[in-house]
């Protein structure tokens, strides 16, 4: 990430759910997170989606290492995805968070997301 002081960037390592920064020292706040979720782009929502392998009607609570972006504070948040029946080809799920609230999420058959509510949408999908 560019800054008006430079370049920047954070740096974890996670194994098993443990968590440490770019010099080993371990950040217990996160353990237990099996994902990171980066604040600017709807990638990350990807990760879950397809670890948690949920049928429709099913929802799962998981704790996901935060990114927020610009500053690059890292954070353990709760979240909860709800798999939906599929409509129009997509998949669909209901993402919720104490800190931003809820989205609409629909994806393709790869998890990746399509539409996110309020946030992204892909414009194309050439393969």
């Amino acid at each position: 990430m560019l800054s008006t002081s430079g370049p920047r960037s954070v740096t974890l390592r996670a194994q098993d759910g443990h968590w440490t920064d770019a010099d080993g020292r371990p950040l217990p706040e996160l353990v237990g997170c099996l994902d990171a979720d980066v604040a600017a782009t709807p990638l990350t929502n990807t990760l879950p989606i397809r670890r948690l392998g949920l049928r429709p009607g099913e929802h799962r609570d998981i704790a996901v290492a935060w990114i927020d972006i610009p500053c690059l504070r890292v954070r353990r948040v709760r979240q909860r995805y709800t798999r939906h029946p599929a409509e129009d080809g997509l998949e669909r799920y209901t993402y919720r968070d104490p800190l931003h609230g809820e989205y609409s999420l629909s994806v393709d058959g790869d998890g990746v997301v399509v539409d996110y509510e309020r946030f992204a949408r892909r414009l194309r999908a050439d393969r």
